[in-house]
């Protein structure tokens, strides 16, 4: 959600954009009269390997041009979203390291390399309970994990302050680590940095309804959808805030506003029908369940099973 990896741009052009000078009068001459050393041929068919879905086939060729230009950062984090791709995650880690050492202000490697982390994270959380003697050390790796990923994202906001996105990811990890101290200063301060910021707002409005700050967590949820009118799941944040804090009438009314928008939403009409039956209104209540059941949410065929006398 917060960024998209993709393929870098040629190796000469982003040198060029870093401010390094590394092209003489007549190797400009060269490129502009379209002509290509073998190194860059070399780099673009890896490159055009990578687009084609060709993971395998790039990391070889990213590997033959790192052993003629090791010293070339791009090269190393290509190689690593080829690893990527092929779910080599270790391998990744290992490219995007040189990648740092090579060039310590490449923003976009210690991004990928918290984007990795955290895919090595959900890999750890979904085998952590395969192995009962592996439980204790994969929940130490998944801690040492998450600790590597706020120092990345530390390191970040020590370049750029006012890096909204590292703010923000910042204080979801902080959320969801219980610190909800810092997890507030950081989503604050982002949106002193951009006041309209979707995420850092829907991100603040969770953290105030973790903490029962209903009213609160609307307000954000309601700035949110002013800069972000096509986006559906703040009106279900703002129904669960709703009715957390006992409004089911203001709860109702969104919920409605939502299936009206989006009635694929079996959820939705799932929590309207609950809703609706609190406000004694069986009827409706019976109707929300069957659009849910349609779409697939199985608890709803047992409130129908329950409340209307069939499925």
């Amino acid at each position: 959600m917060i960024r998209e990896w993709g393929i870098k741009a040629v190796r000469v052009a982003r040198s060029a954009r870093r401010g390094a000078v590394i092209l003489s009068v007549v190797s400009a001459s060269i490129l502009i009269s379209g002509c290509r050393t073998a190194d860059q041929m070399l780099f673009a068919r890896a490159e055009d390997s990578y687009r084609q879905g060709a993971f395998m086939r790039a990391e070889s060729l990213f590997t033959i041009y790192l052993a003629h230009e090791p010293r070339d950062p791009d090269g190393w984090y290509n190689r690593a979203l080829a690893r990527t791709a092929r779910q080599d995650l270790a391998g990744a880690m290992n490219d995007l390291d040189s990648t740092i050492t090579r060039y310590d202000d490449d923003r976009d490697a210690r991004w990928m390399r918290f984007r990795v982390r955290e895919m090595q994270i959900e890999h750890a959380r979904r085998e952590e309970g395969t192995w009962t003697y592996e439980r204790p050390f994969r929940r130490t790796w998944i801690n040492a994990l998450a600790v590597l990923q706020l120092e990345e994202l530390t390191g970040l906001l020590e370049r750029d302050p006012c890096d909204v996105r590292a703010r923000c990811e910042r204080g979801i990890l902080w959320r969801l680590s219980g610190r909800h101290v810092e997890a507030y200063i950081d989503l604050t301060l982002a949106l002193q940095c951009d006041a309209a910021d979707v995420q850092s707002l829907t991100e603040r409005g969770n953290l105030f309804h973790s903490l029962g700050k209903y009213e609160e967590a609307v307000k954000d949820y309601d700035d949110a959808s002013s800069a972000c009118d096509t986006c559906l799941w703040l009106l279900y944040n703002k129904a669960l805030s709703f009715r957390a804090a006992g409004r089911l009438n203001e709860t109702v009314s969104v919920l409605e506003t939502l299936v009206a928008a989006d009635s694929t939403d079996g959820e939705a009409w799932f929590m309207l029908g609950d809703c609706r039956l609190e406000l004694g209104r069986r009827g409706a209540a019976c109707t929300a369940w069957r659009r849910s059941a349609l779409l697939g949410v199985a608890d709803a065929r047992g409130r129908l099973e329950l409340h209307c006398g069939r499925p």
